[in-house]
């Protein structure tokens, strides 16, 4: 039996590593089958190129959101506010 095509494990890694935690399981889920498409229609090379670039437009928002939320910026007039 054939295995079921499965997208790059490193970009599987660094996606887990970068987005949260409460939507990780769908959008792993969504670009999996995204790469199963894209396995088929274009072939490896390019259904792994694409997998990885939305990987890429999915981390920043996310990245920038979990970078504010850690942070206290402290306002020297005010006192400490949050971000």
């Amino acid at each position: 039996m054939k295995s079921p095509v499965q997208p790059p494990r490193w970009a599987r890694w660094l996606l887990s590593k970068l987005h949260p935690d409460n939507t990780l399981e769908e959008v792993t889920g969504d670009l999996d089958e995204l790469y199963t498409y894209w396995y088929k229609r274009s072939g490896k090379t390019q259904a792994t190129l694409r997998y990885l670039l939305n990987v890429v437009s999915v981390v920043p928002p996310f990245v920038r959101r979990r970078n504010t939320d850690k942070h206290i910026i402290t306002n020297r007039t005010t006192g400490p506010l949050s971000a």
